[in-house]
């Protein structure tokens, strides 16, 4: 059905549409005029005439127009009515029938009219629904697939990284351990949700693991923070499974990994002056860090120091007898060695991380004192320590105990122990004679081709030759030695008043 406009008003906008049934009912309502005739005829034959031809196809084409109408298509109530006249007058100027062009009537026969328009319209609306509702499933859907799964996934603590792409992990809430498979579907993410390597993952590591319905494969795995304490002064209790600190006491399991750098290390291997960094849930441990690791100090020569103790930076001092090995923070460590036969010595050194460094106890300086020898004879021989001593000067020895042994022919043999912790000591030594009435000695003369070639007769040394001494008659035993030579042993027969004998060193 056309549309037929009149103005509205004094205005020359045509606006609004109305019904051709309308505009019939508002004019049977106009005040009869002269009746006057024109080209046209009479106006009333005119109306019936033209009313007769298209109320027909009006009604006909009423459903389509209110099908095309925006808001619903419904009868447009209340509609302004125009003046009288001009409504007339439009009414007749409007509504008398003219011809269809050839245009209007190829267009009316045409492919693309009001109504395949309206289908194709309507076809394009249904298709872009379902590509919406494509859409919705296809993401949102995913979405919701992925809510689920962030939703079944659980805490979980990476013990290690197997072979083949496969990792141990230990489920934090239901104590279950296993071993699952990454495979090209698995999607690991950072606290931020930043895409994560496979390759990065390491024991110690935290994360939400969602698995696959079977649970063998990860799903998905996000980084995951949980509590962490830095603690020092820790003492590790193996037998109760507890890390023991000045402010309080974690529990720890088999599942729980101790790292040192990306190493693992036993627990009972962390010492109090270690720096770690606890991971868990409500003093419960799962990952031990050691952050700041230990190096170990020992000492050589300890017999060396009498009742010696060392002392380590601020620390009280330890019994070298009782030191074995002592676990000390990386680090310069100043050390203070005391003892009864040693000056005080202070001295630094250097630990480093898991190694051990020896310091040698010889290296203290030692108190010296002065050993007095007063004895009845002179010429004698004096052996300290079993080293043959000038025995015309005081012996100045470092503190300590020595074996003191005086030797003169024709005397018992002396021997005391001394104990030299003070400046100067002094011992008397009364030697007895050792010749009853009737012995014999006869003077025994010792040569050797070497010159200072030590003598010694029945395990003693009586000095270098060119010696003579008196020897008891009888046997003796006699050894010629010098370092660097192989010694020569002879046995020797003293029964004559002069017997001479001469080593060869070779």
């Amino acid at each position: 059905m056309k549309d037929y406009h009149f103005e509205n008003g004094e205005s020359n906008n045509f606006d609004e549409t109305i019904r051709l049934d309308v505009i019939n009912e508002q004019v049977k309502h106009i005040e009869p005029t002269e009746e006057k005739e024109d080209d046209l005829g009479n106006a009333d034959d005119f109306l019936n005439v033209f009313e007769s031809e298209q109320l027909e196809k009006a009604a006909a084409d009423e459903e389509d127009t209110q099908s095309e109408l925006p808001w619903g298509g419904e009868e447009t109530k209340n509609t302004p009515i125009l003046p009288p006249m001009e409504e007339t007058k439009k009414t007749e100027k409007t509504e008398q029938p003219k011809e269809k062009t050839d245009e209007e009537s190829e267009e009316e026969g045409s492919f693309w009219n009001k109504k395949t328009i309206g289908m194709v319209t309507a076809g394009g609306v249904t298709a872009l629904l379902l590509c919406f509702l494509f859409v919705k499933l296809f993401f949102f859907g995913s979405a919701q697939e992925k809510t689920q799964i962030l939703q079944e996934a659980q805490l979980m603590l990476v013990e290690s990284v197997l072979s083949d792409d496969r990792l141990l992990l230990y489920n934090t809430k239901t104590g279950e351990q296993k071993a699952v498979a990454l495979t090209e579907k698995t999607t690991i993410t950072d606290e931020q949700g930043k895409p994560v390597s496979s390759h990065l993952l390491q024991a110690g590591d935290f994360l939400m693991v969602a698995l696959n319905n079977d649970g063998t494969a990860m799903v998905s795995g996000v980084y995951e923070a949980v509590e962490t304490q830095t603690v020092t002064e820790v003492t590790v209790n193996t037998a109760q499974k507890r890390l023991e600190t000045p402010d309080g006491t974690f529990t720890y399991d088999d599942h729980t990994v101790f790292l040192y750098g990306d190493e693992p290390i036993l627990p009972e291997e962390i010492e109090p002056c270690d720096v770690l960094t606890l991971a868990g849930q409500k003093g419960q441990v799962w990952r031990v860090m050691v952050e700041e690791f230990h190096g170990y100090l020992e000492f050589s020569d300890k017999e060396a120091i009498k009742n010696g103790t060392v002392q380590i930076d601020d620390e009280d001092p330890l019994v070298l007898a009782q030191v074995d090995k002592l676990a000390l923070a990386a680090g310069e460590h100043q050390l203070t060695i005391k003892g009864e036969n040693i000056e005080v010595g202070k001295e630094k050194v250097i630990i480093r991380e898991n190694e051990s460094t020896v310091y040698d106890l010889s290296k203290a300086q030692k108190k010296m004192g002065v050993l007095v020898i007063d004895a009845n004879v002179t010429d004698y021989k004096l052996y300290l320590n079993g080293n043959l001593t000038d025995e015309t000067k005081p012996a100045v020895l470092p503190f300590g105990e020595y074996d003191v042994v005086i030797l003169k022919d024709g005397y018992k043999e002396f021997n005391q122990k001394v104990t030299l912790r003070q400046d100067t000591v002094s011992i008397t030594a009364e030697l007895e004679k050792t010749e009853p009435e009737g012995d014999k000695y006869g003077t025994v003369a010792f040569k050797s081709n070497v010159p200072d070639t030590e003598v010694w007769v029945d395990g003693v040394n009586m000095g270098m030759t060119p010696l003579q001494i008196d020897l008891l008659y009888g046997t003796h035993q006699v050894v010629f030695h010098k370092e660097g030579y192989t010694d020569q042993t002879q046995t020797v027969v003293v029964e004559n008043a002069m017997t001479a004998v001469n080593g060869a060193l070779s």
